[in-house]
Order: structure tokens, then sequence, then C-alpha cells
């Protein structure tokens, strides 16, 4: 039996696990196997030594159970969601207004432009001026030869 093998079935037997197990028990009273049982005894007795064992008393019950209600509660409404939903409403909003006034200025009468005066430095030329109904102001310059719009 090897070390590895032998230091593992003290442990199991120190731990209880083995106690149905056949084990050797001449293993078991050698030198090496109660070294090891001496060594796994020290460990366990300095963890208990050291080990905190920590106890709720009554002053601290109540915010003791208000974090595990905290967990298990159904969780608060965040104002995420309110922030999320004014922003796309006042997206929608602005979308909806500027969509309005595009329309509607459309059916609005166009601002016409009307031609005083015009002249020309040209020599030979006349100058005509005419509005169209939609508010569109043309000024025709005709030379002998041919026409310059």
């Amino acid at each position: 039996m090897g070390k590895n093998d032998l230091e593992r079935r003290v442990a199991r037997r120190f731990d209880g696990e083995a106690r149905g197990d056949a084990l050797n028990e001449e293993a078991l009273e050698s030198a090496e196997a109660q070294a090891h049982l001496a060594q796994l005894q020290k460990i366990r007795n300095g963890i208990e030594q050291v080990a905190v064992r920590e106890t709720i008393n009554d002053a601290q019950f109540p915010s003791f159970m208000a974090g595990i209600r905290e967990r298990i509660e159904t969780p608060q409404r965040h104002a995420r969601g309110l922030w999320a939903l004014a922003s796309l409403t006042a997206a929608a909003l602005i979308v909806a207004v500027s969509v309005f006034l595009i329309f509607a200025s459309s059916r609005a009468p166009g601002v016409s432009t009307v031609v005083e005066a015009a002249e020309s430095g040209i020599a030979g030329t006349t100058v005509n001026t005419y509005s169209s109904s939609d508010g569109t102001a043309t000024v025709w310059v005709t030379e002998a030869q041919r026409d310059i719009q």
C-alpha cells in the first residue's frame, strides 16, 4: 500500500466515511498512519478554535430580515422606464408637430413677389415684368436680335 493510498484511507476513517471498510488494521497501527491521524486531529482542533460562529441577537434581527425581504420581494419599479417613456413621447410630439407644420403651411397662400421697377443698362433692349397667379414674378428682357430671360 502506497503512502498516498494510506493517507487517503486514514483520512476517510478519521472523517467517519470508512467505518465498514476492511481497512488493514496493521496499516492503521503503523507509525506513519498514527502520525497522519495526529496531524489531522491537530488541524481539526485548530480550525475549531479559530472558527467564529456568527449569531444574530434580538436587536439585529429586524435588520437581518429587512435584507432578506429586500432580496425576495417583488422589486420596485425604477424611474428608468419613466425617462425612456418621456423621451419617446417628446420625440413623437416633435415629429407630429413638424409634420403638421409642413402640411399646414402648403395650404396657406404663398408669398408673392412683386417687381416694382426693372430696367436694363443694355442698349436696344426692353424690359417687361409680370406676375403669375401662383406668385411667381418674371422679368423678361427683349433685345432686337434675341430674347434674354
